[in-house]
């Protein structure tokens, strides 16, 4: 009766362990995949809109009209980013944000 017990006890350990380990190899699998399939875009050098540019600049390489279309693109993506960043240092710069202060008092105070 005994060595039944035990034998019952083995195998749902056994399973028990078995599923922790491919619980734990799925999740590993879901977080790296992605930043493995991203990442291979930096090992792999596809080129940049810089780089098409100087290609089509130094040695007369490539498609103007893909490359004006390609530089429109990534000029806006740059445009929305910058106007972000520019947001972001105004509310950091006292010393900007003092004279508006000042300014301010002056006006009103």
């Amino acid at each position: 009766m005994r060595t039944a017990i035990r034998q019952f006890t083995n195998h749902v350990f056994t399973l028990a362990s078995l599923a922790a380990v491919l619980l734990l190899l799925a999740a590993l699998v879901l977080i790296l995949s992605p930043m493995l399939y991203r990442g291979a875009g930096a090992v792999v050098f596809r080129g940049t809109v810089e780089f098409r540019k100087m290609q089509m600049a130094q040695f007369g390489r490539g498609h103007p009209e893909t490359l004006q279309a390609e530089i429109a693109r990534t000029d806006e993506a740059r445009r929305q980013w910058y106007e972000r960043l520019d947001h972001f240092q105004r509310g950091i710069d006292t010393e900007r944000l003092m004279a508006e202060i000042r300014r301010l008092y002056r006006n009103f105070g």
